[in-house]
């Protein structure tokens, strides 16, 4: 291959931990084949990338991954496409941020979810296949919620939950356990019908 459009190719992949490997991922009708190298100007990472019509295109990683509407070579982006009208939505909104949090090494939280481990489902790169899977939020209380934690955004580990589901539902929870009971600090709270914060001032002042 020919790197005419880059200064600096490199065979080998960078290994700094804000690296983000797309070999194999698709992203809309694209399909990235290879690292191409970097942009004699702000040096940024291209990658090699074949569209579902068959022209072969090198896009910027920052591209792929921001994605805001469906990706395509410059060919097919010319062409009208038929969007599924949803892209202004809370749930395309959901699935935006989701995308973001796993793939993007500088969106704020990817610490938290792409720096360790998390992914999403293949087939969740389709925002089509997440809507289907997903389906509406019951209300504009609800967001996307993990079951477990450590796992990642899939159809079998998801769901729609409230504020006060997923405040249950975090790792940094607190758990008491009462009377032959374990629940965190917001659960006993609401069953004793005092607030969160006044029952955690009376645990560090030693309260039994």
């Amino acid at each position: 291959m020919t790197y005419h459009k880059f200064t600096r190719p490199f065979p080998p992949k960078p290994t700094h931990r804000k690296f983000k490997d797309l070999e194999g991922l698709r992203f809309g009708t694209l399909v990235v084949l290879e690292l191409a190298g970097r942009s004699a100007g702000k040096g940024q990472i291209y990658w090699l990338c074949r569209c579902d019509c068959g022209r072969e295109s090198f896009l910027r990683g920052s591209y792929l991954l921001r994605a805001p509407k469906t990706v395509s070579c410059s060919r097919c982006g010319k062409q009208k496409i038929k969007t599924h009208g949803l892209t202004r939505t809370k749930v395309y909104r959901t699935w935006c941020h989701m995308k973001e949090r796993c793939l993007n090494p500088n969106t704020y939280n990817y610490a938290d979810y792409g720096g360790r481990g998390i992914t999403m489902a293949e087939e969740w790169m389709s925002f089509e296949a997440f809507y289907r899977d997903m389906g509406e939020p019951p209300s504009s209380k609800h967001s996307i919620d993990r079951i477990d934690n450590d796992g990642n955004y899939e159809p079998s580990n998801c769901r729609w939950a409230d504020i006060s589901v997923q405040s249950n539902n975090r790792r940094n929870n607190v758990y008491i356990e009462w009377n032959g009971r374990r629940q965190t600090v917001d659960q006993w709270a609401r069953e004793m019908g005092i607030r969160s914060h006044t029952l955690n001032t009376r645990l560090r002042k030693g309260w039994p």
